[in-house]
């Protein structure tokens, strides 16, 4: 009689526990008393931009993704970083329908519709502030090319930094967030003993990290002035002053919109973000270069983007045309004063073959100074991915490459906000 009153009591104390964490309990009967085993933890998680996805580099505005891995991330008070382990079944080896390894979750191309629940086992007991991130990883891995540097546990937020001997460039597209839940409030959250999460209806929604960029332009000039007489130009790129050493995830609070880490003014003239090289174009008879390359195609991808053609395969540009496209790292605080200081945001650059830069455009939006700024979208021409590639668009597609030309490549730029990007700037050259 005593034991059963036991293990009434002991039931009745595991409906409310099971009440408070809305998660399944599982227990075992050993040595004639009921005890709890250790349960798994679920959060959900929502990806910004969910109903879209497209292979990167982005082809326009659109607030597409190409996440397809997601990592978690627990950090305490202290600082210090655990990584969970994510379930792939349950406690009857039933598959919950995903694969993972250790703490990264993997996801097929249907699972991008709506609400992802992940399961976690064998999770330590604490207080901590959990953060995912999402990216993008080759068929069959799970390689991140950035590591974290360091763990705020105290206002939420990692560092990344290039892995050795790796490199911040190019920029992956990173999608980020922190759990909260109706108890919690944005605050920490508590692992009990039996491993189970203390507040319940655990949510995080992945927002994106980084900036993007774009360019789309027309009327290549073969040649330009320099020192005074015609000279011939080989290369053209899209370069910034400014570097970054690394990333801070989720952006928010201070670090809401200027969450790059390290920004400053590079210790070269110019960071390219997009390269095109000339080489291989045909100098047309009204000055402007002509391409003709893989496929009937007419129009010349960025270097940075070669190795992305397949991914490409529906893209299509006007005739002779330069298009190319990339991420990019945000600034980590508002520049001002660079009017007086000569330096812009962005540039397209000329080069010859010894590599002198013979002219530079400013990509500008009228004001020297604008930010690149997390989820910020700039366009130097505006790209639209429903253009046709025929020679009369319908009217209300908006497909407009910038003419870099001298003679038109010069108008003050008028600023467009897209809503699918916190903000959409569109950037013409200023000579």
């Amino acid at each position: 009689m005593k034991r059963n009153l036991l293990l009434w009591a002991v039931f009745a104390g595991m409906m409310a526990f099971t009440a408070c964490t809305q998660e399944k309990v599982v227990y075992v009967e050993e040595n004639e008393v009921a005890a709890l085993k250790p349960g798994e933890g679920v959060i959900k998680i929502n990806l910004s931009n969910n109903v879209s996805r497209a292979a990167r580099p982005i082809t326009s505005n659109e607030a597409t993704n190409n996440v397809n891995r997601i990592a978690f991330v627990f950090v305490a008070s202290n600082g210090n970083q655990y990584l969970p382990t994510i379930a792939a079944t349950n406690e009857e080896q039933e598959s919950y329908g995903y694969t993972s390894q250790n703490n990264v979750l993997a996801l097929d191309e249907n699972s991008l519709d709506g609400e992802i629940t992940v399961h976690f086992e064998d999770m330590t007991p604490g207080s901590y502030k959990i953060i995912a991130y999402g990216y993008n990883a080759g068929a069959g891995n799970y390689d991140f090319p950035y590591e974290i540097e360091s763990a705020d546990g105290y206002n939420g937020f990692i560092t990344f930094k290039a892995k050795a001997e790796g490199s911040m460039m190019p920029v992956e597209e990173v999608f980020a967030g922190m759990a909260s839940s109706i108890e919690n409030e944005g605050s920490y959250l508590n692992v009990n003993e039996y491993g189970n999460f203390v507040a319940s209806d655990i949510q995080i929604t992945l927002e994106r990290q980084v900036a993007g960029l774009l360019a789309y332009m027309s009327k290549v000039p073969v040649k330009v002035s320099s020192g005074g007489e015609d000279k011939t130009i080989t290369k053209i790129t899209i370069s910034t002053s400014f570097s970054a050493s690394g990333l801070c995830v989720p952006a928010s609070g201070s670090k809401a919109e200027y969450n790059g880490l390290g920004t400053c003014l590079s210790s070269g003239d110019y960071v390219d973000l997009l390269t095109f090289d000339l080489a291989g174009a045909t100098a047309g008879s009204d000055g402007y270069y002509k391409f003709n390359g893989d496929a009937g195609r007419k129009y010349l991808l960025a270097e940075e983007n070669e190795g992305q053609t397949s991914e490409l395969s529906d893209l299509t540009c006007q005739d002779n045309t330069l298009f190319g496209s990339c991420f990019v790292i945000p600034f980590n605080q508002h520049y001002n004063n660079w009017n007086s200081m000569g330096i812009g945001t962005l540039y397209i650059n000329y080069y010859d073959n010894s590599g002198l830069v013979l002219s530079k455009a400013l990509a500008d939006n009228g004001n020297y100074e604008y930010d690149i700024k997390c989820n910020h979208f700039y366009s130097i021409g505006v790209k639209d991915p429903g253009y046709d590639g025929s020679g009369n668009p319908d009217p209300d597609t908006d497909d407009e490459p910038l003419p870099i030309d001298e003679e038109s490549g010069s108008d003050n730029l008028k600023v467009n906000i897209d809503n699918e990007w916190d903000g959409f700037h569109g950037l013409t050259n200023k000579t």
